[in-house]
């Protein structure tokens, strides 16, 4: 699956204030982001959505090269 980035402004503190609070819960900043928007859509939204993967890179294929 492949993953969208956005460029999302907000003032410095709260930056920190959210990277506190993702560290506090032992999650990355995107992945509590993610969690915390999602928690915002309606139930059915919530269950039709894709899992997320993980914050790794996926392995290339020998073809990706």
């Amino acid at each position: 699956m492949r993953v969208g980035r956005k460029c999302i402004s907000q003032p410095q503190d709260w930056w920190e204030a959210f990277n506190e609070a993702a560290q506090s819960d032992g999650k990355t900043l995107a992945g509590w982001m993610g969690d915390i928007c999602r928690q915002q859509l309606s139930k059915r939204v919530q269950g039709s959505l894709s899992d997320r993967p993980a914050a790794n890179r996926p392995k290339k294929d020998a073809n990706d090269e």
